[in-house]
Formats: structure tokens, C-alpha cells, sequence
């Protein structure tokens, strides 16, 4: 963080002092001489601080995110593979055991389908 603060100066600077100042004197020669001072110096101005300031934040902020996914089954193929799930589902009520047979092998390639039908989706994220 970087700015100016501008702070009014109004105030007296008092000088009570005392000067030696050489002096040369005919006859004499060169003398000291001691000069007292005294005075009042009123100061009034305005000044610029320049103030550089550097704050660590520390924090957890918590996110919050969803994402909607909208598949149509129609468009990947798993409308024909479910209809003919539910079909394989209708005739395991037969009982027989070759159907059962079928069923099994059928069903292990439904799966290799559902399986290699998902693989392929390509998920679009949209704002």
C-alpha cells in the first residue's frame, strides 16, 4: 500500500544561543567577542509523508463451485444398449438356461459398449 499523508506544521522553533564572532581591534589586535541570540522562528507549512506499507493477508477464502452437466443419452448411443438391457432383463425371467448363457455373454458385451460409449463423451463447461 502506497500513499501521502499531508501533515500542517504550525509551531514556534525557539533559538536561544550564544555566537562567538572574531573581531579585530585597532591597537588590540584580534579579540573573540560573544554574541548572545535570541529569537522566535514561526513555521508554518504543509509536508508530504510518503508511506509504503506492506499488509500480510492470511486467509481462507471459501469457494463455492457447480458445474451443470446435461448428457443426452440419445446423442451417445446408450438409448438402444439400455432398451436392449431391460430386454435381456425381461427374458432372464424365462428361466431358461441356454437364454441365461446367451444372457451372460450378451451382457458382458453391453457392458464393453456402455463402457467404450462413455469413454468417448466429451464434457463442454459453459459459464
Amino acid at each position: 500500500m502506497n500513499f501521502e499523508v499531508r501533515v500542517p506544521i504550525k509551531t514556534t522553533l525557539p533559538v536561544n544561543t550564544t555566537v562567538t564572532v572574531p573581531v579585530d581591534v585597532p591597537l588590540v589586535g584580534r579579540t573573540n567577542i560573544r554574541i548572545p541570540i535570541s529569537a522566535s522562528v514561526p513555521i508554518s507549512m504543509t509536508v508530504n509523508v510518503p508511506i509504503q506499507e506492506t499488509i500480510p493477508v492470511d486467509t481462507t477464502v471459501p469457494v463455492e463451485l457447480e458445474i451443470p452437466v446435461s448428457i443426452k443419452i440419445a446423442d451417445i448411443s446408450l438409448e438402444q444398449d439400455l432398451s436392449d438391457m431391460q430386454l435381456m432383463l425381461d427374458r432372464l425371467g424365462t428361466g431358461t438356461r441356454g437364454l441365461l448363457d446367451r444372457l451372460s455373454y450378451n451382457l458382458g458385451e453391453l457392458i464393453g459398449n456402455l463402457v467404450t460409449n462413455l469413454s468417448q463423451l466429451e464434457f463442454k463447461l459453459t459459464p
